[in-house]
């Protein structure tokens, strides 16, 4: 009968020349093809099913409806930038029509 050490020296033969495999170094001379090519041909295959995979979802998900509506205090807070912008302009334009300066560097328009 063997030994129960026995048993674990082969299981440890056995695992250490299993794992060590990919370990050893290869020769480069078995690939008929250049490993650039290979490469590049892995990334085109890599984007093509990104690309299918985009199809695919976009044919069973559901559509978004893009841009949700604004709350009223949303508009009315947009409302309000555009009355200031419109005033501000209106402001340069009064100055420049009168002879003033208009706008130099630095100045704000919101008085």
């Amino acid at each position: 009968m063997p030994s129960p050490s026995s048993h674990k020296l082969v299981l440890l033969v056995l695992l250490t020349s299993a794992t060590a495999a990919p370990l050893t170094k290869r020769d480069d001379g078995g690939f008929l093809i250049p490993k650039p090519i290979i490469v590049l041909l892995i990334m085109l295959a890599a984007g093509f099913v990104v690309c299918i995979a985009y199809a695919v979802y976009s044919m069973f998900m559901p559509k978004r409806h893009g841009v949700r509506q604004m709350s009223n205090e949303q508009m009315e807070y947009m409302a309000e930038v555009r009355m200031r912008n419109m005033d501000g302009l209106m402001k340069v334009g009064r100055r420049n029509l009168d002879g003033g300066r208009g706008m130099g560097r630095g100045d704000v328009v919101y008085d």
